[in-house]
């Protein structure tokens, strides 16, 4: 698996802003050794301006209605894009800024709702498989001002004039808010040991035979080119530690 990491350098969560209709997600293309995509986490589909969020990671706020309001004025309780009946937030894992604490931002009414963040915490961690013969990752993270549902609610709830479909059509017609690319990064994954030295897609009993002779021990300095596969902690060593992880991808 490779670990991804997004960090908050900002002074407020992110993505930033009330009400809803702001998102930001995790974009992670896997290359072979030839450059061809094998596989996308977090795929945008422009058709209908929408990432694919059931793959990766994505920080957005989700306001709602409670029954007490929704009783008093006539609308549906729950996750809503009715501002203004809305009095509570059913969703919040937008990225927290530095000196975050859980009680501060309680007593701001701004909490992490169904999702944790620890105290001091700036930061949100997502690991992603990697696909058989992966040679390289891309790691994008986008933000997207206005979402298909935010603007399909505001314009099929306007039922006074035609400005919410006014509002849709020029949504439409400038790119159905476009993502934004905010951080990119590229790894070239040959760089990590994954136990196969033959690079014929599986451990088995071929790469044992060279995962053998290069067990060094702990602290035994570079790992030769020939032995790189077999460091699978990437320490620059090949030791036990090693050993138990080569056993798990044995057979794989």
């Amino acid at each position: 698996a490779i670990n991804v990491r997004v960090i908050n350098e900002t002074g407020h969560k992110l993505p930033t802003g009330q009400p809803e209709g702001r998102l930001m997600w995790v974009n992670v293309k896997f290359f072979d050794g030839e450059g061809t995509l094998i596989a996308e986490r977090g795929a945008y589909d422009a058709d209908t301006a929408k990432p694919n969020q059931e793959d990766t990671k994505a920080y957005e706020l989700h306001l709602g209605v409670s029954e007490m309001v929704a009783n008093m004025v006539g609308v549906p309780p729950g996750p809503s894009f009715h501002l203004p009946y809305v009095d509570l937030i059913s969703f919040d894992n937008r990225i927290p800024p530095r000196g975050f604490t859980n009680e501060a931002f309680r007593q701001i009414q701004s909490p992490v709702v169904a999702y944790t963040y620890s105290d001091g915490q700036y930061w949100d961690d997502t690991q992603f498989m990697l696909p058989t013969g992966s040679a390289q990752v891309t790691v994008s993270l986008h933000y997207k001002s206005a979402t298909t549902e935010f603007i399909e609610f505001l314009r099929d709830a306007n039922h006074t004039n035609d400005a919410g479909q006014v509002l849709y059509d020029q949504w439409v017609a400038t790119g159905k808010s476009p993502p934004v690319l905010m951080a990119t990064e590229s790894v070239d994954l040959g760089e990590f040991g994954n136990g196969d030295f033959d690079s014929d897609g599986q451990v088995d009993l071929s790469d044992y035979t060279d995962f053998s002779t290069c067990v060094t021990g702990p602290g035994d300095g570079d790992v030769p080119a020939e032995c790189a596969p077999g460091d699978l902690d990437t320490d620059s060593d090949i030791d036990l530690l090693d050993f138990g992880r080569f056993q798990r991808r044995f057979g794989r």
